[in-house]
């Protein structure tokens, strides 16, 4: 599953981002600097693109609704099920509680306070309780799944509890308010450079 989510995002799903998309999402995330994009490291170009994917509006659709619309009818029955999946993708905490034998690990969801089992082969093998995940995530029957650019947030937790404090409900709010939301989520985080800290973990 995986493989084929990397598969629809990375191909031709990306040609249906609106033009300024980089830019535009670059300056939300504090990576754009006098008309130039700044990445410290490859995964800060992952964070983007994941974040321009999902979290890019223009009159009210994303780059995933632009795909559907256009091509929805010409996927096979497996690909279709996995586009509905990436159109009612999460934003989300996820704090770790243990992991499993089979690439998976059991999280709790904040918002919700469920337990959840996330599918990811990386984190079953080097994650750590009591690590604080934030991460878009598809919603499968039986599992979860990050859209492969989840963030370690724990150095952030006060930073993180002062945006949250001032949003509304997530699951309530509109498209354009969740993506300022996780913007400036993911901005905090670029900013006590996580990314760098995320790496370090897994490499542990």
């Amino acid at each position: 599953m995986r493989e084929l989510t990397n598969e629809l995002l990375g191909g031709e799903m990306k040609d249906f981002l609106a033009g300024n998309a980089f830019q535009a999402c670059g300056k939300k995330l504090g990576l754009l600097h006098e008309k130039t994009l700044y990445f410290n490291s490859e995964e800060e170009l992952s964070v983007l693109a994941d974040y321009c994917m999902f979290y890019h509006f223009v009159n009210g659709k994303n780059s995933i609704n632009r795909f559907a619309k256009a091509k929805g009818n010409s996927l096979n029955p497996d690909t279709k099920q996995l586009l509905t999946v990436l159109q009612q993708a999460e934003y989300a905490f996820l704090a770790v509680e243990r992991t499993t034998r089979h690439s998976g690990v059991i999280v709790r969801n904040i918002f919700t306070n469920q337990q959840e089992l996330l599918i990811d082969n990386g984190l079953s093998s080097s994650a750590v309780p009591g690590v604080l995940l934030a991460s878009t995530i598809l919603r499968f029957p039986n599992f979860i799944m990050t859209t492969g650019a989840a963030l370690s947030v724990n150095s952030i937790i006060p930073s993180l509890e002062n945006i949250i404090k001032k949003s509304d409900d997530l699951s309530k709010m509109s498209k354009t308010k969740k993506a300022s939301f996780v913007a400036e989520v993911i901005k905090a985080g670029l900013q006590e450079n996580i990314i760098q800290y995320t790496r370090q973990q897994k490499v542990a």
